[in-house]
């Protein structure tokens, strides 16, 4: 095996499409991999030796911004896969966020805030999920489809399905990386990847008995359906992205490029959120790079 000299960041690579994608990389670059907790951690090391390793608990601003402190090198590759779906939207994270947004979108967003200095030839990946279109193909049923607010009243609302929270954050990460696209260099390549249902994995794990049940032993046998996948091959294909050099902005499905939701494409919407975005994680402007701050480019291309 010959590694090369590229740094891909892998969050969420405990299990599931994380950990398939990063086995992928791990054969020709080095890995930063994040995981919630020490423990977790030492059962990443166990699986993926040979890396860096880093706490970040997704749910706890002040862990993301510890878990940067121990982020030196430049980065070609960020690939944000951590992420978590609730039964309700009553759990908090940490700083007083409901649990969903604070971990889907808010913590990956101080992290490539955060992490924005060193950000040059780098793509950066956002892993979405078809939820967002709110349709019957894209969930079969499992997820409500997606309800807009506000990032500030997302972040502490707890009148929504948990689902409907999850498919929500889904469509901001869309949102997300349009703005992103906007605002970063040519150099630094955003993309959203949608890695399709897979059912059996842990996604589900903070859902319902009935929920859990549903998705490990009755949805399963629907990955012949279009739109179903698994992780291992989801993984490989999140894993060949990774270090992709574009189109900037582009949402990818499983292993083709497709357009998202028309509701996913909102101008005004995406400026709105990621400032509101800074200011729910208390971002200090002194702490991004100056293009963090400036909208000035087309968000394709």
């Amino acid at each position: 095996m010959t590694v090369d000299d590229t740094t891909v960041l892998i969050t969420g690579a405990t299990s599931g499409l994380g950990k398939q994608a990063a086995l992928h990389l791990a054969e020709r670059h080095s890995l930063v991999l994040t995981a919630r907790s020490a423990s977790r951690l030492a059962e990443l090391e166990t699986a993926i030796p040979g890396q860096t390793y880093v706490v970040c608990d997704q749910s706890s601003l002040k862990s993301v911004r510890a878990a940067v402190e121990q982020i030196s090198r430049p980065l070609q590759g960020v690939v944000l896969a951590a992420g978590i779906q609730t039964v309700d939207t009553a759990a908090r994270s940490s700083d007083g966020y409901e649990l969903t947004f604070a971990v889907n979108v808010l913590a990956p967003h101080l992290l490539l805030a955060l992490l924005s200095p060193q950000l040059h030839h780098t793509t950066v990946v956002h892993v979405g999920s078809g939820t967002h279109y709110g349709q019957f193909r894209r969930s079969y049923a499992m997820v409500p489809a997606p309800r807009w607010a506000s990032a500030g009243r997302l972040a502490i609302t707890s009148d929504i399905d948990g689902g409907a929270a999850y498919s929500t954050s889904k469509l901001a990460l869309l949102h997300h990386t349009h703005e992103l696209a906007r605002r970063a260099p040519k150099s630094v390549v955003p993309m959203c990847f949608d890695p399709g249902m897979m059912p059996g994995t842990a996604l589900a794990r903070n859902r319902g008995t009935v929920a859990q049940f549903m998705w490990r032993r009755v949805m399963p046998s629907l990955r012949p359906l279009p739109g179903v996948s698994t992780p291992e091959v989801s993984g490989r294909n999140l894993a060949d992205l990774a270090l992709a050099d574009g189109p900037r902005g582009d949402y990818v499905e499983i292993d083709h490029r497709t357009a998202s939701s028309d509701e996913s494409y909102d101008d005004a919407r995406e400026l709105e959120l990621f400032d509101e975005l800074n200011d729910l994680v208390g971002l200090d402007p002194t702490a991004a790079a100056p293009w963090w701050y400036r909208r000035s480019d087309p968000a394709h291309g």
